[in-house]
């Protein structure tokens, strides 16, 4: 039967039962864990759990979330299943110090990170010729005390068109607000 590699995380307050109630439903569907990680943050309670999983192709993503769906709410959940074939979406940000973006640049050409950069935002031009090097969208958006929330809502917005699934801060020397974390979270 054809597979297809899929990421569960998952995490909720800590009870008893998690892992064999979500372990059984994957088990019903055909699924057959690869690998399994997961953590009790005592002083939160929280339980946090990562599982790599080969579904039968005919469990997309979607139904995979179907199926977890009455154990996700029993436990009151928050999950999540990602395909693992496909490269996640990322955007760069980066200030006028471009090394740490560049070393992440290296790690994608040489293959050790698996990921597709979207976009790169800065608040300087310093970077710009790297990313039409590199063929990849630059916006320089400069950010103040007057213009932070505007920036903040137009970065939101490109990490909405882009489907990107994260933000990388690589030396990146402005602070995201709360509400925007969340937004993106």
């Amino acid at each position: 039967m054809p597979m297809q590699t899929h990421i569960l995380t998952l995490s909720c307050d800590d009870k008893p039962g998690i892992v064999a109630a979500v372990t059984t439903e994957l088990a019903a569907i055909g699924a057959n864990i690869a690998e399994s990680n997961q953590f009790w943050d005592r002083a939160s309670n929280r339980f946090f759990l990562r599982i790599a999983m080969d579904a039968p192709k005919s469990h997309d993503r979607e139904a995979i979330e179907r199926v977890l769906r009455p154990v996700s709410d029993r436990f009151d959940m928050r999950l999540s299943v990602a395909d693992a074939t496909r490269k996640p979406r990322i955007i760069i940000m980066v200030s006028k110090f471009d090394h740490a973006m560049l070393h992440l640049l290296y790690q994608i050409r040489v293959g050790w990170l698996d990921a597709e950069v979207v976009a790169i935002v800065s608040n300087h031009e310093d970077s710009r010729a790297t990313a039409e090097m590199e063929g990849i969208p630059y916006h320089c958006w400069k950010v103040n005390k007057d213009n932070k929330q505007e920036q903040e809502a137009k970065l939101l917005d490109l990490f909405k068109e882009t489907g990107a699934d994260l933000v990388i801060l690589a030396r990146y020397m402005q602070v995201l607000s709360d509400t925007l974390c969340r937004k993106m979270e």
